[in-house]
């Protein structure tokens, strides 16, 4: 499964009022991470992306992802297995002027295609026989 968020954020955004959005994701584990900046923003719009309290990407918690025409692409691990499956994205534009976007994707597949260690031995019975 692959996620699409597009997050728009107005000019005059400060670090200290930054926006938060939810990214409502599935039960799984994320294998892949796009970060888009478009044309414009000129490091003028900063992302950081949180599980819970804990801020993942990027991992040093006192720096943010913000660029210029570029896409940011990775591979990761990360379990989302516990409810609520989601991820928040905190941005912030230092533009005075205009409104920036930035595009992040997400790519996630059920533990029992990329990590069938993690299942339980009745899971993986149920995996063999077929049965959801």
């Amino acid at each position: 499964m692959l996620y699409v968020f597009n997050i728009s954020t107005p000019a005059n955004t400060a670090a200290s009022a930054k926006v938060k959005t939810v990214l409502k994701v599935a039960y799984g584990i994320v294998h892949r991470v796009e970060i888009q900046f478009p044309p414009g923003p000129a490091g003028l719009l900063h992302l950081q992306i949180r599980n819970a309290l804990n801020q993942v990407w990027p991992f040093n918690t006192d720096s943010s992802f913000a660029s210029h025409n570029v896409n940011i692409s990775f591979r990761e691990f990360i379990p989302v297995i516990v409810e609520p499956f989601e991820f928040q994205a905190y941005t912030w534009n230092l533009d005075d002027t205009y409104a920036h976007s930035v595009i992040i994707r997400l790519g996630i597949l059920h533990p029992r295609v990329i990590a069938p260690w993690m299942l339980s031995f009745t899971e993986r019975i149920d995996s063999l026989l077929g049965e959801p």
